[in-house]
C-alpha cells in the first residue's frame, strides 16, 4: 500500500482507539463528563500506551504486550478524568457561551463604574471616593450636599 492510504487509515485508527479509551475510562468512574475532557482523557491514555509500548517488549507474547498497552492507556485516561473531576468538577465553569455572555456583563459594568466615577470626581467628590476625608473649602466650592445632587442627577435615574 502507498502512504497516502497509510495515513488515513493511521488517523482513522487513533481517532477509534481515543474514543474506545475515553469511553472506557468514564465508564469505570461512572461520571458524565464533557466531550472536550473526555477526548483529551483518551489522548492522554493513547499517548502513555504508546509510551508504555516502546519501552515495553515482550518478545513472543504480542497478545500480552497489546493488552498490557490497552491496561495502562485505560488506567492513565481514568487518572486523568479521576484527577481532573476532583479539582475542576464538570460544569463549573460553564460553557464558552457563558465565558462570553458573563464577559460582555462584566465589561458593561465596568463601563458604567467607570462613568459613575468620573461624574462624582467632575462634580467634586473625588476626596470621598478616596476616603480622605473632606476636601478644602474654597471660596468657588459648593457644599457636599450640593455635589452630591448635581452628580446624581447627571447620573441618570436618580
Amino acid at each position: 500500500m502507498s502512504t497516502t492510504v497509510w495515513i488515513p487509515l493511521f488517523v482513522v485508527g487513533t481517532v477509534v482507539l481515543v474514543s474506545l479509551l475515553a469511553l472506557a475510562a468514564r465508564r469505570l468512574l461512572g461520571l458524565r463528563v464533557g466531550l472536550l475532557r473526555t477526548v483529551l482523557a483518551g489522548a492522554i491514555g493513547v499517548l502513555a500506551e504508546s509510551l508504555f509500548g516502546t519501552s515495553v517488549h515482550l518478545d513472543g507474547h504480542l497478545a500480552v504486550q497489546l493488552s498490557l498497552q490497552l491496561g495502562v492507556g485505560v488506567l492513565i485516561a481514568t487518572g486523568f478524568l479521576a484527577v481532573a473531576e476532583a479539582l475542576v468538577p464538570s460544569g463549573s465553569l460553564g460553557g464558552p457561551l457563558d465565558w462570553l455572555r458573563s464577559g460582555r456583563t462584566r465589561a458593561a459594568r465596568a463601563r458604567r463604574s467607570a462613568r459613575i466615577v468620573s461624574i462624582a470626581v467632575r462634580h467634586g467628590l473625588g476626596p470621598y471616593l478616596r476616603g480622605r476625608g473632606r476636601p478644602g473649602r474654597g471660596a468657588g466650592t459648593t457644599t457636599p450636599a450640593r455635589a452630591l445632587r448635581a452628580a446624581l442627577e447627571e447620573g441618570g435615574v436618580a
